[in-house]
C-alpha cells in the first residue's frame, strides 16, 4: 500500500529546477526526496527513507527469498554525497545475515569514498552483544569505467556471522563456525 498526500511539489524558475517529494506510508516506513538544480547543474540531492518494514518491501517487491527488520538510508549532497544507515533486527536469511543493529556513515565522490564507520552488532543468547567495526577509504577511476584504486580499510570483526565469508563458498564449505 502507498498512501500519497501532499507528495510531490515541482518549481521552474529562471533556469532553475525545484522538487521535492514525500511518500508518508511505503512499506510500514516513509520515503522524501527533494532536488534542485540551477543552470543545468545539480546544487542538491536528498533522499531519506525511515523506518522501511523489509518483510513489507519483500512482499512489495515480489522478492524471492526472505527479510526482516526496519531499515532507514540517508543520501544527501551535490558533488559529494554523505550516506547514512541505520537498520534494526536485520535477518536475511539466504545470506546468513542475522545482525540487531547495524549503522554506518560514508561520503562518496567521482574518485573514492570514505567510510566513516560501519558497525555491525550480532546479539545471540549471550548477555553482551559482539560489535564488529569497519573503516577507511578507497580510491577509484570512473572515466571509461570503474577501476579501483588505493584502499585503506580497517576492520575489527567481532564475530560478524558467517556471511562475512560467504564469498569462499565456491572454495570451501563452512557450516558452522564463529568469526572473531
Amino acid at each position: 500500500t502507498v498512501t500519497m498526500l501532499d507528495a510531490l511539489h515541482f518549481g521552474l524558475r529562471h533556469g532553475s529546477i525545484d522538487v521535492q517529494l514525500a511518500v508518508p506510508d511505503v512499506a510500514g516506513g516513509e520515503v522524501r526526496g527533494a532536488l534542485a538544480s540551477a543552470d543545468g547543474k545539480l546544487t542538491r540531492a536528498e533522499v531519506a527513507v525511515s523506518r522501511l518494514d523489509l518483510a513489507r518491501v519483500k512482499a512489495l517487491l515480489g522478492l524471492g527469498f526472505d527479510m526482516s527488520g526496519t531499515v532507514s538510508l540517508g543520501v544527501t549532497g551535490s558533488d559529494t554525497f554523505l550516506l547514512t544507515l541505520d537498520a534494526d533486527r536485520l535477518s536475511i536469511p539466504v545470506a546468513d545475515v542475522n545482525l540487531s543493529r547495524v549503522q554506518g556513515a560514508a561520503s562518496i565522490t567521482r574518485t573514492g569514498a570514505v567510510l566513516d564507520h560501519l558497525w555491525l552488532v550480532h546479539l545471540d543468547s549471550s548477555a553482551a552483544p559482539e560489535t564488529s567495526s569497519i573503516a577507511g577509504s578507497v580510491e577509484y577511476r570512473t572515466a571509461g569505467g570503474f577501476e579501483l584504486g588505493a584502499a585503506d580499510l580497517r576492520a575489527r570483526l567481532r564475530n560478524p556471522g558467517v556471511w562475512v565469508v560467504a564469498f569462499l563458498t565456491p572454495v570451501m564449505e563452512l557450516r558452522q563456525g564463529t568469526i572473531f
